[in-house]
């Protein structure tokens, strides 16, 4: 008999499964059978999951399997990964670890040589011992996506060593991460830091590594300016959570940035003349409640896309400072906003037309019925682009009524959330071993 996806939930009556008693299956989850202290994978297992196990004290593989993804979480007792997995598990691409507080390290004699994706949360001795993990010696690291979020318990150490083929890596409250570490990875090219200590000197003084072309920032609350001139790759920037950023300087950006996005900076106040690079075609700033204003220059003639959300004190964005360019416009949930950005339409007084648009500077523009009004105060108004949606707009506009917007609100958002939830590894972009 063959399954080709089996689960077993809240299986509390047994404490060992055999795997003669299983059927034949791809995909294997298991996961809430609190009296499982041991578990043999069955060799035809190609995707593997076990979560929640708490007495689970053994893991194991009899033999060689084909097993591309292994992934273990809250198994509370688990002490250690399965033995042997460099022999018994050539083709593991993926490996997943999350909240087995218990493990210490790799197996002996290393992880598979076809790993290619490596995530590691919240195990903190196993972070801890993370000098050890001889990641270099794996020659399949191409597309390896190294993961570590961890509570900001670890050890210092002065060097962690890591291969230098790592295109993407993500860093949660380690408290070293220096320039060092990083200075091999030259084929980098997404990196995501929050919660790091040092994380101005790392910026600007030690600098990254310049291959970058995504570069996510989080809760960073001693980061007061940035200067990222040099990463002269660099695509896409997500600024989060850094409570003490006020402003972005001329030089901070490079110019090759095209996107850029800023949640949740409170003391950020303005965007001053030429700060953003002429390069940028989208621009999105949220939940900034000091954020004052746009001065007339601050935005590039290329922007074509420009989004603002929950941003209280914001009170004025003329005309004159938005470019041509812009072919689609967000504003939401800013009520002590004056005026739109059309000569002689305010706020609070009137809903300007489509032909209000097209009259003006900005021919792309149409606007449409999604203009939001709560106790006779517009709180956002939306202007997308494209041929469909002006033939819908057309439509609803004579069918439907405004709507109240419904804001919602984070007052200190973690890291999760900024980044967005993270569902399952999908690895079928990974090459076959071979």
């Amino acid at each position: 008999m063959f399954v080709e996806d089996l689960s077993l939930e809240e299986c509390d009556c047994i404490d060992d499964i055999s795997p003669e008693l299983l059927p034949r299956t791809r995909k294997l989850n298991v996961s809430d059978c609190h009296n499982l202290t041991r578990f043999l994978i069955p060799t035809s297992t190609e995707s593997f999951y076990i979560g929640n196990c708490k007495n689970l004290e053994k893991l194991s593989v009899a033999l060689p399997s084909a097993m591309t993804s292994l992934s273990i979480g809250y198994c509370e007792k688990l002490k250690w990964l399965p033995d042997h997995m460099q022999e018994l598990l050539p083709s593991l691409k993926g490996l997943h670890l999350s909240s087995c507080p218990e493990i210490e390290s790799f197996p002996q004699g290393g992880l598979p040589f076809n790993l290619q994706q490596l995530e590691i949360i919240n195990c903190k001795k196993l972070v801890n011992g993370r000098k050890e993990w001889c990641l270099q010696r794996l020659p399949r690291l191409r597309e390896l996506e190294l993961v570590i979020y961890h509570d900001g318990s670890d050890e210092e150490m002065e060097h962690w060593e890591l291969p230098c083929s790592i295109r993407r890596l993500e860093v949660s409250n380690l408290k070293t991460l220096s320039s060092q570490d990083l200075k091999s990875l030259t084929s980098l090219e997404f990196l995501y830091i929050a919660y790091l200590p040092h994380i101005q000197s790392l910026l600007e003084e030690w600098r990254l590594p310049s291959s970058l072309s995504e570069l996510y920032l989080y809760g960073h609350h001693e980061l007061n300016s940035l200067g990222l001139c040099y990463l002269t790759s660099l695509l896409r920037l997500r600024i989060g959570n850094c409570c003490n950023l006020q402003s972005l300087s001329e030089s901070a950006l490079p110019s090759s940035l095209s996107h850029l996005t800023i949640k949740y900076c409170h003391n950020l106040r303005s965007l001053s003349k030429s700060a953003l690079p002429s390069a940028l075609s989208e621009l999105t700033i949220k939940c900034c409640r000091n954020l004052q204003s746009l001065s007339e220059s601050a935005l590039p003639f290329s922007l074509s896309k420009l989004t603002i959300k929950d941003c209280p004190k914001l009170q004025s964005l003329s005309e004159s400072a938005l470019p041509s360019s812009l072919s689609e416009l967000t504003i939401r949930n800013c009520p002590n906003l004056q005026s739109l950005p059309v000569k002689g339409q305010k706020v609070k007084e009137v809903y300007p037309s489509r032909d209000d648009f097209k009259r003006n500077r900005f021919p792309s523009l149409a606007l449409s019925s999604v203009i939001s009004q709560r106790n006779k105060e517009t709180v956002g108004f939306k202007i997308p682009m494209t041929p469909e949606f002006k033939k819908k707009t057309s439509t609803e506009e004579k069918n439907s009524t405004p709507h109240p917007f419904q804001p919602k609100f984070s007052a200190l958002p973690d890291a999760k959330k900024f980044m967005g939830e993270k569902g399952p590894k999908d690895l079928s972009h990974l090459t076959s071993p071979g």
